[in-house]
């Protein structure tokens, strides 16, 4: 871990986030076990993962170690949906270094929903989130 980097039991507050953090078109909240197979339905197409870290497509059991993995991890992972309630994707904060204010991002958002907004509104809502609250 970073010098200055909060260990994950320091961060369980922002891992399992109370309230969602909603944007003008996407609401982030805590991933949940029944978000799996729609996840895990989204990363089936090539074209959303062919830039992402993830060697899908993959039995929902990839997905359920992911969020697993994610779960006891030291990052934040997050849900992205729809106002209306639609999940799209999700993204996360990892390698976080408070001190020097640091962290890496990720993010995908389903092939269905591209370039409609919501990956942009994704992200500044997390890095609102991330510098006002971190």
């Amino acid at each position: 871990m970073l010098a200055g980097a909060m260990s994950g039991h320091e961060r369980d507050e922002f891992r399992r986030i109370a309230h969602p953090l909603e944007g003008d078109l996407v609401r982030l909240r805590a991933i949940e076990e029944d978000d799996l197979p729609r996840l895990n339905e989204l990363l089936w197409d090539p074209d959303t993962t062919a830039y992402l870290r993830v060697s899908w497509p993959e039995p929902l059991a990839g997905a359920r170690a992911w969020w697993e993995a994610a779960r006891t991890g030291d990052g934040v992972n997050l849900a992205v949906e729809t106002l209306p309630g639609d999940l799209i994707g999700s993204c996360d904060l990892r390698h976080i270094d408070d001190r020097a204010r640091v962290a890496g991002l990720g993010i995908f958002i389903g092939r269905p929903y591209w370039s409609q907004g919501y990956g942009t509104d994704a992200v500044r809502t997390i890095c609102r989130f991330a510098f006002r609250e971190m």
